[in-house]
């Protein structure tokens, strides 16, 4: 198998890029379809490396939906109300969050 870079774009309109292995470009076009992602460029080997800037704009391009800005905020209230202290509320809540956005904005 070989290793593919690739650029694709979401149903909402996002450029994702990611590596697949896989025998041909069409393949990698097909699993890549597969998944909802519309192919932009599809390079054979090894990309180079992002920085971590371009890391951290690609983490927070996820936006938090209401709900989740509503659970974070439940799950304060209720740890604050416990008698938790803000900076260990916050810290609870990085660590059980289920959405790495969530969790890299409350670890800020």
């Amino acid at each position: 198998m070989t290793s593919f870079a690739y650029q694709a774009l979401t149903p909402t309109g996002h450029v994702v890029a990611g590596t697949l292995e896989g025998p041909t470009r069409a393949a990698i076009s097909i699993e890549l379809e597969r998944q909802s992602l519309l192919p932009i460029e599809i390079a054979e080997g090894v990309p180079r490396p992002q920085s971590v800037s371009s890391g951290i704009t690609a983490l927070f391009a996820q936006r938090p939906g209401a709900g989740d800005v509503i659970r974070v905020t439940e799950d304060l209230s209720a740890l604050l109300t416990a008698g938790v202290a803000l900076d260990r509320a916050i810290l609870i809540i990085s660590q059980t969050a289920t959405k790495p956005v969530i969790a890299a904005l409350l670890r800020c």
